[in-house]
């Protein structure tokens, strides 16, 4: 015997919002299928007004070209947006300003704040777990992976490097 409530249509079925993430979009783009999750999203316009989802990708045209072209309606937000990275910079000023050992560390290597601001700010390209991650980090004097190592001497130059000291 059927659910009762698999009688009604889909709209009456759902009395509160729903709310559904999908995060990585953009790698769902990557998939060799006749049809992705992106398509499937991009054609979720018959579904409850109550179902809404939050879609999460880095800024890669395959995935907005399947909203844009279906008109679906989205909201962008770019990490990289000025404000973001005013915001970036703020955090990073009371994170200098609260915690000693990072201070420390700025002026064994004759660092000025502003600086180190600006180049963490650049390096984090708006990305706050980024800046979370790394300020303490630094501040513990930690030795980070050789991945971190090169992209900080590429987004700070080479001098960059000397906040991942080698601990070994």
């Amino acid at each position: 015997m059927p659910s009762p409530n698999r009688s009604k249509p889909l709209h009456q079925r759902f009395q509160k919002p729903i709310l559904i993430l999908v995060d990585a979009l953009d790698e769902a783009v990557q998939h060799k299928g006749s049809e992705t999750i992106v398509d499937l999203l991009a054609n979720a316009s018959e579904l409850p007004a109550q179902v809404r989802f939050v879609l999460t990708s880095r800024p890669e045209g395959a995935v907005l070209r399947h909203f844009e072209e279906r008109k679906v309606p989205h909201f962008l937000l770019d990490a990289g947006r000025p404000e973001n990275l005013k915001d970036i910079g703020v955090y990073i000023q009371k994170q200098i300003d609260t915690l000693e050992p990072l201070q420390t560390r700025l002026e064994e290597q004759k660092m000025s704040h502003d600086a180190f601001i600006e180049r963490v700010t650049v390096a984090s390209q708006g990305n706050f777990l980024y800046i979370v991650w790394l300020l303490p980090a630094i501040a513990a004097g930690r030795s980070c992976s050789t991945h971190l190592r090169l992209y900080l001497r590429v987004s700070m130059g080479s001098t960059g490097s000397f906040f991942v000291p080698n601990s070994r």
